[in-house]
C-alpha cells in the first residue's frame, strides 16, 4: 500500500529524464494519414461559405471534411451527445473546428486547410447569462440522470424520510 508514502507519477522518470516518448516522437505507421483542422476565427458567426476545391490542388491531400460529410450525428459527447464535431451554420465559440483535412503528410494536410475558404459573417457574442436567456442561447437541455423507477422504489422502501 501506498497510504503515507511518497509514490512518483508512472512515467516522472521517463519525463525529467528526457526518455519519454511522445505522439511527436513517434513514425506513423505506413499509409496512415494525418489530420489538419480549420478552426474558427470568431467567437461566434454564421458560416456564409465554404470552397475546400484550392486544398485538393495541393499534393498529398487526399480529402476535406466538413459537417455534411459527417454520418449520423454530428456531436461527440460520451454521455450527453453535446458537443460539435464539426460546424455547421453557425461557430459557437473561437477555435472551433469547421473542416478537418486529411493528408498523406501532416504538411500536406497543412497546406491544404490554409488553401480553404471560409467566409463568415460575424455575430455578437454573448458574453452573460443575462445575453443568453435574452437570446434564447442554451446549451441544451437539462442533464437527467435516472436509474430504474423511484416511485416503486420508494414505496417498497422499508424507510422513507420526507421534509
Amino acid at each position: 500500500m501506498s497510504v503515507g508514502k511518497r509514490k512518483s507519477h508512472e512515467s516522472a522518470e521517463a519525463h525529467v529524464s528526457g526518455t519519454a516518448i511522445y505522439t511527436d516522437d513517434q513514425r506513423l505507421p505506413a499509409g496512415m494519414l494525418s489530420l489538419f483542422p480549420v478552426l474558427a476565427p470568431h467567437a461566434r458567426a454564421r458560416i456564409t461559405k465554404i470552397d475546400v476545391s484550392a486544398a485538393y490542388e495541393v499534393e498529398g491531400v487526399v480529402t476535406v471534411l466538413t459537417a455534411d460529410d459527417v454520418p449520423g450525428e454530428n456531436n461527440t459527447g460520451v454521455i450527453v451527445h453535446d458537443e460539435i464535431l464539426l460546424a455547421t451554420d453557425e461557430v459557437s465559440y473561437w477555435g472551433q473546428a469547421v473542416i478537418w483535412v486529411a493528408g498523406e503528410t501532416e504538411e500536406a494536410a497543412r497546406l491544404g486547410a490554409e488553401k480553404i475558404v471560409v467566409e463568415y459573417e460575424p455575430l455578437d457574442p454573448i458574453l452573460s447569462i443575462k445575453d443568453a436567456i435574452v437570446a434564447q442561447s442554451f446549451h441544451h437541455s437539462p442533464q437527467v440522470v435516472r436509474r430504474g423507477d423511484p416511485q416503486t422504489a420508494l414505496q417498497s422502501a422499508d424507510f422513507c424520510l420526507s421534509g
